[in-house]
């Protein structure tokens, strides 16, 4: 948004908008892509506040930019502030066992707050139709809190009572990356971008889960939670096109490496430490070709990833109607377990029952067929879409 604003109108060459984006940005609904003249030696900055009148609630952004020649310097500053307290809570756990239904009802007010900080310097060199160099270093400060007083009502289940409880959150995460960019502009329509990543992400949890009878003479769960997660992670980037009149050639490829290491300590474990390192690595290849036949738009892809192959096909079909368009589109996707769910750790929410990991967990697939249509229309616009969605092998989650 920052880039935006400091970009004057006279500026904007063209706009390119891609209801089917490219194949290097598949895991987008749209795209746009605002091509420049070059801009003028000088400054631009501004700043926007946003501010409750009776809540601590605040949003600032800021930004600075400096121009010269084909240089740029530009730094973004972006907070979320919030703090509020007198919310109503509800949370209800209903099991069923044959006939019988019990439940775990909590009533509470709670009192939460964070604040997200957002860093941006970024140095851009940029020759018109050849050449384009970024580089971004962006921090992220987090820090959260929860606090809630509950009142707890038990029905049909001889291990649960009617009690009190408290539960308290503590989160605090730092998440600096570096990031670099080269755009060459090549003969004979073609195009080489190359991308490269570095990320470090630290994040410090605790969770502090308090529950007694209504006459305080038992403790039901006292689990005072604590873990911590160090990530570090390197993304590389190699995408190269090439166009012959209204047909385009895409060719690219992604990796990720990834390392993190988690810890995690509760009453489930006695308070002893439990350590689980976890190496991602996901490749990433695509291979697209599109372009016009008549009226007729087509695009065909495919691609493959995550350390082992999968095929996912993607094509899409769109045909120009007046005011509008028409689009089919069948793709098929793999469905990832993350990090956490491969994780050997538990946690415990109500007295009995404990989510836990599984380390064997592997991908499913997700199938998806897409007819929309989308209508342009001087006092309205329509949008409207029929889809069928079917995921073999689906992962869920695991409690006992």
């Amino acid at each position: 948004d920052n880039d935006l604003k400091s970009i004057p109108v006279d500026k904007i060459k063209n706009v390119e908008y891609y209801t089917v984006p490219p194949a290097r940005y598949a895991d987008v609904g749209t795209l746009i892509n605002i091509r420049t003249y070059p801009l003028d030696a000088g400054y631009a900055a501004g700043f926007d506040v946003m501010q409750a009148a009776w809540t601590a609630f605040n949003n600032t952004n800021l930004y600075i930019r400096y121009n010269k020649g084909n240089h740029q310097f530009a730094f973004d500053y972006n907070m979320e502030y919030r703090n509020n307290s007198n919310c109503e809570s509800e949370d209800s756990y209903v099991f069923t066992d044959g006939t019988t239904v019990s439940d775990y009802l909590y009533r509470g007010d709670y009192h939460f707050g964070y604040c997200t900080q957002d860093f941006n310097l970024k140095y851009i060199y940029n020759k018109d139709n050849d050449l384009t160099f970024q580089a971004k270093f962006s921090p992220n400060i987090f820090t959260q809190f929860w606090r809630t007083d509950n009142e707890i009502e038990a029905h049909n289940n001889p291990q649960w009572q009617d009690g009190e409880g408290r539960q308290e959150r503590k989160v605090r995460s730092f998440g600096p990356s570096l990031d670099l960019y080269l755009n060459k502009k090549l003969n004979g329509n073609q195009e080489l971008t190359v991308d490269v990543i570095g990320t470090y992400y630290h994040n410090s949890q605790n969770d502090h889960n308090k529950q007694w009878t209504s006459d305080a003479n038992e403790v039901l769960i006292d689990d005072d939670m604590r873990a911590k997660n160090d990530k570090i992670s390197l993304i590389g980037e190699v995408a190269y096109t090439k166009s012959w009149g209204t047909t385009n050639l895409s060719l690219g490829y992604k990796a990720t490496l990834a390392k993190s290491d988690y810890k995690i300590r509760n009453m489930l474990s006695d308070y002893n430490e439990y350590s689980y390192t976890s190496h991602n690595d996901n490749h990433y290849f695509y291979g697209e070709i599109g372009g016009k036949l008549n009226k007729m738009a087509y695009r065909l892809g495919d691609v493959t990833d995550y350390s082992k192959f999968y095929f996912t096909p993607k094509l899409v079909l769109s045909y120009p109607i007046k005011n509008g368009q028409v689009q089919f589109e069948v793709r098929s996707n793999p469905v990832l377990p993350s990090i956490s769910q491969l994780s050997n750790s538990a946690k415990i929410y109500i007295p009995g029952l404990v989510e836990t990991g599984n380390p064997y967990l592997e991908s499913g697939n997700d199938n998806c067929a897409i007819l929309s249509l989308n209508l342009s229309h001087p006092y309205f616009d329509l949008y409207t879409q029929a889809l069928f969605d079917y995921i073999s092998n689906p992962i869920c989650s695991s409690f006992k």
